[in-house]
């Protein structure tokens, strides 16, 4: 079978005579034996002006590979010459078009084969045919098959190439594969007191499982999900003759973060102005074990403190479980006070998945005798179940977050004056950022949340309003028996380090004797990070369906997060 010559090397002798040509547009004209072949190379030559002569030469070279790949093997270059200053006419013979190839395999290609099933494969006996077109992506995919299953040095290869008859060919396929690799050693460079549970449980590297090297980066992109520890560079292997080595390398981050605000207010009753606040404490992963510590203390306007702790502890023992403990204690001014406990058990379903299930208690005592509100002692136990998607963008100092959904259901029942009563409470949160451009952006939350039981208590109500969810409105000034909330921001990023933002919200209550409200909050924000951390300004109003807006009534926020 006749096979053409590399054509860089028919070009080399026109070099010394051309090279004055190189710096002007060159104009390459193709030629045929017939209209037909003339139709097939006008399809492949799609840059018929090349810069240079270099250039020239490597799109002839890949002409005539693209030429190989439909059938034509043996095309081959008649004739080039020049025509003008700047114009070239490359002359070729297409030849035979073959249409299929006839490939003598081995057992093992079979077993790869069977596996990748391959539409387009004919099997006749121990031969497999296939379109000459298919065979470059056919080898592609028996060599990949191989390699992620454990054979990262497999090579594939023709042998006893001939033609079959007038339009096929026919040849051995033969396939190359060295020792069977496992992961045996999975080393940290740079953090190296990176947490070892993380690396079996969150990335899912183990030793001694089967070596696949897209899928060892494929599991170390979910470094990106963690907050106190990133990949400064893609992991590498290394191939000893008796054993294989991934190295991982890592950094330790900055995690802890402190946030803090400040709100500003007119008092309803005395028009004078009054301060309240909260402070948000969160120490990640100092012990190097990836536990979390979360306080939160909250001192609002309506005499209400909050105090919220919250510990995980994930991997625990190194399994792939993990415990979260939280504590929340609620004090509204002389009225009534809550202190809620929970203990339960997570599990990692995936690198922004979780789930958890487990018991909370809640205890409430009645501190007043003032009748005009309906609270009385209680006790409420619940089993309570989580699901929570978090997807994080964390190169993104000013919107870390980009995904979230939280959904929790608790279901038990509640003791009051010795009489049980069944209870059933759900909490839905959802948030995402729709990016326009690389400077616009639209933000979107969602939270609902329901609380099902037969006579409630003022003191079991959902609370909500304020920077945390309703801005205009004071912190946790509105409780209700059921509610629907709606934040948007409409965000202009100036810069990586600052932004301004709309505030539109809109929220639906039911109170406790089914009476509905409709609550707009509206205002202007922006946010600025500083070397102190990440500074924000809200100013919003809020009113109701049944009042209008009144801008004494504004309301403005301050806070500060820094990270540490």
């Amino acid at each position: 079978m006749k096979i053409s010559l590399s054509i860089f090397c028919c070009f080399v002798g026109l070099l010394s005579t051309c090279w004055s040509l190189q710096s002007q547009t060159i104009e390459l004209q193709l030629e045929a034996t017939n209209d037909s072949q003339n139709y097939i190379l006008k399809s492949l030559n799609k840059t018929p002006n090349y810069k240079d002569l270099k250039s020239l030469f490597d799109g002839l070279k890949t002409l005539q590979n693209e030429l190989h790949k439909l059938g034509f093997i043996e095309a081959y270059l008649k004739e080039f010459k020049q025509t003008s200053p700047k114009k070239y006419t490359a002359s070729f013979d297409l030849k035979i078009k073959y249409q299929k190839i006839i490939l003598n395999y081995q057992k093992e290609i079979y077993e790869a084969l069977v596996n990748l099933d391959l539409a387009y494969m004919e099997y006749k006996g121990e031969k497999i045919i296939i379109p000459l077109e298919k065979l470059e992506n056919t080898m592609e995919n028996i060599v990949r098959y191989f390699v992620e299953n454990a054979y990262p040095f497999t090579t594939v290869q023709l042998s006893n190439i001939t033609t079959s008859n007038t339009s096929n060919l026919q040849a051995d396929i033969v396939l190359d594969v060295d020792t069977k690799r496992q992961l045996d050693k999975v080393i940290i460079k740079g953090y190296s007191a990176f947490p070892k549970s993380y690396i079996k449980h969150f990335l899912k590297l183990k030793n001694n499982i089967p070596f696949n090297l897209s899928e060892i980066r494929s599991k170390t992109k979910r470094l990106d999900q963690l907050t106190f520890a990133y990949e400064t560079k893609p992991s590498e292997i290394l191939f000893r003759k008796d054993s294989t080595s991934a190295y991982l390398y890592l950094e330790k981050t900055k995690s802890n973060n402190f946030d803090g605000y400040l709100g500003f207010g007119s008092n309803e009753n005395n028009g004078k102005l009054e301060l309240n606040g909260y402070v948000n404490l969160s120490l990640i992963n100092n012990l190097n074990y990836g536990e979390s510590i979360k306080l939160n203390y909250i001192n609002d306007e309506n005499a209400q403190k909050t105090l919220n702790i919250n510990i995980q502890m994930p991997y625990v023992l190194n399994s792939p479980l993990g415990i979260d403990l939280k504590l929340n204690i609620f004090k509204k001014d002389s009225l009534f006070s809550t202190a809620q406990q929970s203990i339960q058990l997570f599990y990692n379903l995936s690198s922004m998945q979780k789930i958890s299930g487990g018991i909370k208690k809640i205890e409430s005592s009645n501190l007043s005798s003032n009748t005009e509100f309906n609270t009385t002692d209680y006790s409420t136990q619940l089993f309570e179940a989580l699901y929570l998607f978090e997807k994080r963008q964390n190169r993104d100092l000013l919107f870390p977050i980009k995904q979230q959904l939280k959904l929790i259901y608790s279901n038990g029942q509640r003791t009051s004056n010795s009489l049980k009563t069944p209870q059933e409470i759900i909490l839905l949160k959802a948030q995402n950022i729709f990016k326009i451009n690389k400077k616009n952006s639209l933000f979107l939350g969602f939270q609902a949340e329901q609380i099902r039981s037969d006579n409630l208590q003022f003191n079991e109500l959902r609370r909500f309003g304020g920077i945390q969810s309703l801005r205009g409105f004071e912190e946790n000034s509105l409780y209700a028996s059921s509610y629907a909330l709606l934040n948007t921001e409409y965000r202009f990023r100036i810069n990586n380090s600052f932004y301004l933002h709309t505030i539109a919200d809109i929220a639906f209550m039911e109170d406790n004797n089914l009476e509905s409200k409709k609550l707009y909050g509206f205002g202007l924000g922006f946010g600025i990070r500083t070397n102190a951390g990440l500074f924000n300004i809200n100013y919003a109003n809020g009113s109701t369906n049944q009042q209008d807006f009144d801008f004494a009534k504004s309301k403005v926020h301050i806070s500060l997060k820094t990270t540490f």
